[in-house]
């Protein structure tokens, strides 16, 4: 059985540009010695595994996967498994990802902002995590836009893009 990558995943999931995922590849390498990271939602773990595929597997950052939403971790846990990340170095936190940055202990290197796609969301997150990025650290923003409707769920990830 073939290990599961970013980029398969995502020609299944169509969650991101391949342009992103090898941003985030390169940043993550880049930063791998700053240690800490958080993604706010967790999608289908696509951008997760863009992370970790840019790590050393044995001396990765820590990644800490924040979703409302219990399903989608599992759903993020699952595709790691796959894809036989470091999983002692992958945090799931369960929550308001508002909640969990304002109560957050440590630094972190890299934000991923990918969450409530609402724009009280996104500042709300803003607010909760930039005091936690260490100084020269990065903010990556992904696709800010609202839906009529919001979020569907992740059969979103099955059908491909919605219509505005």
């Amino acid at each position: 059985m073939t290990r599961l990558t970013a980029k398969d995943l995502n020609d299944m999931a169509q969650y991101a540009t391949q342009d992103e995922l090898e941003y985030l590849t390169k940043l993550s390498y880049e930063l791998g010695s700053w240690r800490s990271f958080v993604m706010i939602g967790a999608g289908p773990g696509v951008m997760a595994l863009a992370l970790m595929e840019g790590q050393n597997k044995n001396d990765p950052s820590h990644l800490h996967i924040i979703d409302i939403d219990e399903n989608r971790l599992n759903y993020t846990h699952k595709h790691l498994e796959a894809a036989e990340a470091p999983l002692w170095a992958v945090h799931y936190h369960h929550g308001n990802s508002y909640e969990v940055g304002m109560s957050w202990q440590g630094e972190i290197s890299l934000l991923v902002v990918d969450g409530d796609h609402s724009y009280l969301g996104v500042m709300r997150d803003l607010v909760a995590w930039t005091p936690h990025l260490k100084s020269g650290g990065y903010i990556f923003l992904h696709d800010f836009y609202e839906r009529p409707g919001g979020f569907q769920g992740v059969e979103e990830w099955k059908l491909g893009p919605v219509a505005d």
